[in-house]
């Protein structure tokens, strides 16, 4: 065969002649040489199929598969033989690359970029609105359980004690988990008064990498304060005051 027929037998294979070439490359060929090519052809497009399926099969039951393919697509009258012997190894090798896919797929981190969430914070004009947004209500006992039993593992400190050092006169009114559309976030929002106004803190578990959560206000002048204890993110609101009330978050007994 001379390399011009050789460089027409792989174009053929790979289909990448045109119509005009093919029809003409195929008249040169006898009905054995016909069958020959085509099941040459027949087999690469078998074992192409079969690695991008990505079948968790052994070498061997991968090969026996594709034979049996290709032989279904023969003719069993003819004396062609389908399958070389050399073919064996490149269903081998093929294994061994979507064994090697799979398993470095498993073993390397896949690197993932953290959802923005976004929080609007505004308060109404009536305080009583306000407290009523709570979804569970209670003393401060009654809200730090909560608060433990949803996950955040941080203390209240006593609010009694803030006040009298501080002079200032704070209340806890309660406590919501934050859902945006349904779907519930590792982050808190604590309600309270000082001095009779209203007072946000939202505390963000910053473990919980898939989020990152920025907050705003449309309120002019809102006071604003954001500081980390342990893993956990306090962002605290309020018109009025907001030192006091975020003072009053500390780490338990067994983290300080």
């Amino acid at each position: 065969m001379t390399e011009n027929n050789k460089d027409l037998r792989q174009l053929y294979i790979d289909g990448q002649l045109e119509e005009y070439e093919r029809v003409e490359y195929e008249n040169t060929l006898s009905a054995h040489q016909r069958k020959e090519v085509d099941a040459e052809r027949n087999f690469d497009v078998l074992i192409v199929k079969s690695i991008e399926s990505k079948q968790e099969k052994c070498p061997d039951k991968l090969w026996d598969d594709i034979k049996s393919k290709l032989e279904d697509k023969s003719d069993t009258s003819t004396s062609v033989k389908i399958i070389p012997v050399y073919r064996r190894p490149l269903a081998y090798a093929a294994c061994a690359v979507i064994l090697f896919v799979g398993i470095f797929a498993l073993i390397v981190p896949k690197s993932t970029v953290a959802e923005q969430v976004e929080i609007q914070v505004d308060f109404p004009k009536d305080t009583t609105v306000f407290a009523e947004q709570a979804v569970i209500k209670g003393n401060q006992q009654d809200i730090q359980k909560t608060l433990n039993e949803e996950g955040f593992v941080i203390d209240i400190s006593d609010i009694q004690e803030c006040n009298e050092n501080h002079g200032h006169f704070v209340q806890i009114i309660g406590f919501n988990s934050v859902e945006i559309e349904g779907v519930k976030h590792p982050c808190a929002h604590l309600y309270f008064t000082c001095c009779g106004q209203p007072v946000s803190t939202y505390i963000v578990d910053k473990s919980k990498k898939s989020q990152e959560y920025k907050f705003s206000s449309s309120l002019p002048q809102i006071k604003r304060t954001d500081k980390t204890i342990s893993n956990y993110r306090i962002v605290t609101f309020s018109p009025h005051h907001v030192e006091t009330v975020s003072g009053l978050f500390c780490p338990v007994e067994s983290e300080k």
